[in-house]
């Protein structure tokens, strides 16, 4: 009893108390305090006579709730909370930031870490969803907010996802919208029909059991959109049974302030009859099945080429980071009108590593893949070509001579910027590659809008880094022109 009593000094916990509490009382029964034993066990314990009374009364009824809280006639039982606490994280996702932690303390120094989720919608509409699922259960909204787990948040600015591709948003726009018209006609006509949760189930349905390459490009006849089991609500040209709300990117002309027509993307909400959403929605899916599988596929041939890479090969990931804008710790007003800026070229480099430079030797049997940054910064008018991207390939060239790298071919994988890596100037320049710098190149592109990766990441680091210099006063930055 004594050894429990210090292990409770330093454990708190209230598993530990009612385990002592319910010792103490076992200790005090009815014969125990009315022998001369009584005493010499209380001040060999260190208890008082009146907590003495108290432990014997409790052995006496052996009521061991009494140590507990008597809980309520109308308390919500754990069945019901596990429904709330249920409904709460499928209406929530993930914010996909492996760093979005909630620490949830358990005990003393015992936490359970849970990643947070964000709520894009109302908590009303929530609750309403629940109360609607859950005819049965009473509840009114200010307890089930009550209700709702610590790694639920709400939405934050900095959770907008931003650079999409579009082909993917416009098929998740017109999946919702389809979806969403299902489930208006069950509500009001009664009408039964498949609700696909993700977009990769709709896909898989209208392919064949084994997809090959002319299932994806929908050249194959055995298979397409005709497979979905479309309803006949579907394909209804008038508004006899309701209308389709969806959304699409068009280009719409706007007039400038100088008089001149420019067209730009804008998202466009539409309200149609459900043939009219249809034809969209096919195509849609014809050019979201090509897309998607494009995408993958060059994943996973990056992923095969990291794993297998030969010893006198190396990769390299391009890319242009946004302009860097040079800011000083004390501006004037002229300056912070008209400030200088800097383009940022970013290089994510995988190579074998070397003995004389990273202290270890790779080879067949065990490759080791070093994996370096290489940033080559410029004017902020610089006319971003294939000349700039001939500087930046003439910066890798000397890096890999400086460590004495016998490289024989170069992998590099860029996005599909034409201007930049894609257009026939781009293309001659990477055939004179052996000749300028004495290894071979093989350009591989990514799909549209599918190129964001670490050299993203990269680039806003040595900003961040950069800002924060010149915060602490430990950097002042000018442009140095060739």
């Amino acid at each position: 009893m004594k050894e429990a009593k210090l292990s409770l000094a330093s454990d708190k916990s209230p598993e530990t108390v009612h385990l002592v509490q319910r010792a103490q009382a076992m200790s005090f029964g009815k014969n125990v305090k009315k022998s001369r034993v009584s005493g010499e066990l209380r001040k060999e314990l260190g208890i008082s006579k009146t907590s003495a009374s108290k432990y014997a009364k409790i052995r006496k009824t052996g009521a061991w709730k009494m140590l507990q809280r008597k809980t309520r006639k109308d308390a919500i039982s754990d069945d019901v909370k596990q429904k709330v606490y249920d409904h709460w994280t499928s209406a929530s996702h993930p914010t996909g930031n492996k760093n979005d932690i909630t620490r949830i303390r358990l005990g003393r120094k015992v936490y359970e870490e849970h990643p947070k989720q964000i709520l894009e919608r109302r908590q009303t509409d929530v609750y309403n969803d629940f109360c609607e699922l859950n005819p049965d259960i009473r509840m009114h909204q200010r307890t089930f907010e009550k209700l709702k787990p610590c790694f639920v948040i709400p939405v934050r600015a900095k959770d907008r996802n931003v650079c999409c591709c579009q082909i993917c948003i416009t098929m998740q726009m017109a999946h919702q919208s389809l979806m969403a018209f299902r489930k208006k006609l069950k509500k009001k006509e009664g009408v039964e029909s498949k609700i696909y949760e993700d977009v990769g189930d709709l896909i898989s349905d209208t392919l064949c059991a084994t997809p090959s390459r002319k299932c994806m490009e929908r050249k194959c006849k055995d298979c397409g959109i005709n497979k979905l089991d479309l309803l006949n609500e579907e394909h209804c040209e008038n508004n006899t049974h309701g209308t389709v709300k969806w959304c699409k990117y068009e280009y719409r002309t706007r007039s400038t302030s100088k008089g001149k027509d420019k067209k730009r993307l804008t998202l466009v909400e539409k309200e149609t009859s459900p043939a009219e959403f249809l034809t969209h929605f096919r195509k849609c899916v014809e050019a979201y099945t090509l897309h998607d599988y494009t995408a993958r596929n060059q994943h996973k041939q990056f992923r095969s080429l990291m794993e297998s890479l030969p010893l006198e090969d190396a990769i390299v990931i391009n890319d242009y980071s946004q302009n860097y804008t040079c800011r000083y710790k004390n501006e004037i007003q002229g300056v912070y009108f008209d400030p200088e800026q800097a383009e940022i070229h970013v290089s994510i480099i995988h190579r074998h590593a070397r003995r004389d430079v990273d202290g270890d030797e790779s080879s067949e049997a065990k490759p080791i893949i070093i994996t370096e940054q290489l940033f080559v910064i410029l004017p902020g008018d610089t006319e971003i070509n294939s000349n700039s991207v001939h500087v930046v390939r003439e910066h890798l060239a000397k890096y890999f001579e400086a460590i004495d790298y016998e490289l024989k071919t170069l992998h590099e994988w860029n996005d599909g910027c034409a201007s930049q890596y894609k257009s026939r100037h781009c293309l001659l320049d990477v055939s004179y590659t052996e000749e300028d710098f004495g290894f071979s190149v093989i350009r591989n592109y990514y799909a549209t809008s599918h190129a964001k990766g670490p050299q993203d990441a990269a680039g806003g680091c040595i900003k961040r880094y950069a800002d924060l210099a010149v915060i602490q006063g430990k950097s002042l930055y000018r442009m140095q022109r060739s």
